[in-house]
C-alpha cells in the first residue's frame, strides 16, 4: 500500500498487487473527453422545447400581454390569430385562432420568423409589437389590426383565440 502512495505522488501509475499497472484509474475515456454534455447531445439530441436557444424570444409568461389580433387577406376577414408580447417578461410569440386551422398555423409560422427577425434587430418584445401594429400590410401571414388590446395573462390570450 505504501507503494501506491509513493508512486501517486510521484505522478506514477499506480500499480495492482500483481506488479502490473492498476485498471482502477479514473481517467475520461476517449468517448467521456470533451465539453460537458457533448455525449448527452450526441446521443439524445436537443430537449427542445427546453433550449438555451435565444434566437427568439420566449413563447411562453405568467405576465399580462398585449396583442394583435391578425388577420387573412381582405377587409372583415376571419382572425388567424394574435401576435402577443409579455408586459414585464422578454417573452413574444403567436397564438393561432381555433377556427383558422391551417390558415392559422401558416400565418403562425410566418410570425414566429418575423419575430426571430425583430429579436435579430435587438427589439424587446413590445417594440417588436409596436412595429407590428404601426405595419398593417398583409405581409404573407395575414394583416396585423393596428390596435393593440391586453389580456391578464397568456392563458386568457389563448381562451379568447379558442372562442
Amino acid at each position: 500500500m505504501a507503494e501506491h502512495g509513493r508512486r501517486a505522488e510521484e505522478g506514477q501509475e499506480p500499480m495492482a498487487e500483481s506488479g502490473a499497472p492498476s485498471e482502477d484509474r479514473h481517467e475520461p475515456t476517449a468517448a467521456h473527453r470533451g465539453r460537458p454534455g457533448e455525449d448527452r447531445a450526441r446521443t439524445w439530441g436537443p430537449l427542445a422545447p427546453f433550449t438555451t436557444d435565444r434566437r427568439s424570444y420566449s413563447p411562453v409568461t405568467a405576465a399580462p400581454v398585449r396583442y394583435l389580433p391578425i388577420r387573412g387577406g381582405g377587409h372583415g376577414a376571419d382572425v388567424l390569430g394574435y401576435l402577443w408580447a409579455a408586459e414585464t417578461d422578454d417573452a413574444a410569440s403567436f397564438v393561432a385562432a381555433g377556427r383558422a386551422e391551417a390558415e392559422g398555423a401558416a400565418a403562425k409560422g410566418h410570425w414566429i420568423r418575423w419575430l426571430v427577425e425583430r429579436r435579430g434587430e435587438g427589439l424587446s418584445p413590445l417594440r417588436a409589437l409596436d412595429r407590428a401594429a404601426a405595419e398593417p400590410v398583409d405581409t404573407g401571414g395575414g394583416a396585423p389590426a393596428p390596435v393593440v388590446s391586453t389580456a391578464p395573462d397568456l392563458a386568457t390570450l389563448e381562451l379568447i383565440a379558442r372562442s
